[in-house]
């Protein structure tokens, strides 16, 4: 088959063979989430619904004062179901981003418009956070579902500059607290710096991490990505 490269996400078992046949991890899929409402979480753990909305009351309000240490956040807030008056700033956003690694792939508002929001299946949204003079600091895609927040995607200038993401996250944190969501859930992929960030806002590791492998043959561009 000519291709320039192969992809895959095995299993753990099946990673130890993929290596074998010349494929070689570039990096991991990791998944947090942050509970907002511990509700729901305890009626599957104590049978007595009584007893579990009871038990909720004290969980949330040490959840909510968890969150208020570490809530600050600067920025104007949008939020929409499309992009609609805001592809401009998307691109401008895009333009802005340089290639941080070879897994950077196209967020222009043209992509980000073909990949969700015209998606027949799943209403995605949009939320932003502009500075004073309205340029987009940064922008996420996500998805509501079951009661909780799925963070599909994460755009912002620097990935490492952890400023931007927590800005972007704490404000989009507020905004979960004010309609019924029990839960945010993002995954991420390849940097240390913004996991060991989300840790140190609350978020908690679930799932085990999912290996990215490739098999470049003689393409010597594609080696694993260092992470900081």
């Amino acid at each position: 088959m000519d291709v320039d490269f192969r992809y895959g996400f095995p299993s753990k078992q099946a990673e130890v063979i993929s290596k074998h046949y010349g494929f070689e991890k570039i990096a991991e899929f990791t998944r947090l989430v942050k509970v907002l409402r511990s509700g729901n979480y305890l009626k599957r753990l104590v049978k007595q619904r009584f007893l579990a909305g009871a038990i909720s009351i004290p969980a949330d309000f040490l959840l909510r004062l968890r969150s208020m240490n570490i809530l600050w956040a600067s920025g104007n807030v949008f939020q929409s179901d499309s992009l609609e008056n805001s592809y401009h700033l998307v691109d401008t956003l895009w333009n802005q981003i340089t290639q941080q690694n070879l897994l950077m792939g196209e967020r222009s508002s043209e992509y980000l418009d073909w990949r969700y929001f015209k998606c027949p299946t799943d209403k995605y949204k949009v939320f932003g956070v502009r500075d004073k003079d309205n340029a987009l600091q940064g922008v996420m895609v996500y998805l509501l579902q079951n009661k909780r927040a799925e963070i599909v995607d994460l755009i912002c200038p620097d990935y490492e500059d952890t400023t931007t993401i927590h800005s972007l996250l704490t404000n989009f944190e507020k905004y979960c607290f004010s309609i019924p969501v029990d839960s945010i859930a993002i995954t991420i992929i390849g940097s240390e710096g913004i996991i060991r960030h989300l840790l140190s806002m609350g978020y908690s590791y679930r799932e085990h991490q999912t290996s990215l492998l490739i098999n470049a043959g003689q393409n010597k561009d594609l080696r694993p990505i260092q992470r900081p």
